[in-house]
């Protein structure tokens, strides 16, 4: 019995020594219960012998998904004051740039001149709006 289920196990097993091996599986419930038990250590063997066990590919791939919505959130943060500084930048050179052209002031000054002997009071410059 322990024989056939190696084989089975292996896969190296025919067509008749498998039906003969499910047959007095299914006959006695004790041999079942034991085989049941040597394909669960066969499983775990297999499981031991890989390189990198499935739980430790499984907490890989985690803490690399966990990394990579890190970094997707700061850099989506990073972009938000980005896209603000430059609207800004922006929006102050259109309006200084287009609004205003049509109001430039420009500063004039007179000048006058006093006899002699007389005395003369400080004036302001007088400012002109154009347009």
């Amino acid at each position: 019995m322990h024989d056939l289920l190696s084989k089975y196990l292996t896969g190296d097993i025919s067509s008749e020594e498998k039906l003969t091996l499910f047959q007095q599986l299914r006959e006695n419930p004790e041999l079942k219960k034991e085989a049941a038990g040597i394909q669960n250590l066969s499983a775990l063997v297999s499981m031991a012998r890989e390189e990198y066990p499935a739980s430790d590919m499984q907490y890989r791939s985690f803490v690399h998904l966990r990394k990579k919505r890190a970094f997707f959130f700061n850099m989506r943060r990073i972009a938000g004051y980005a896209a603000i500084m430059v609207f800004s930048v922006l929006s102050t050179y259109l309006l200084m740039t287009y609004m205003g052209e049509g109001r430039q002031e420009l500063a004039r000054y007179q000048e006058f001149s006093t006899p002699p002997g007389q005395r003369a009071g400080y004036c302001w410059p007088t400012v002109r709006k154009f347009g």
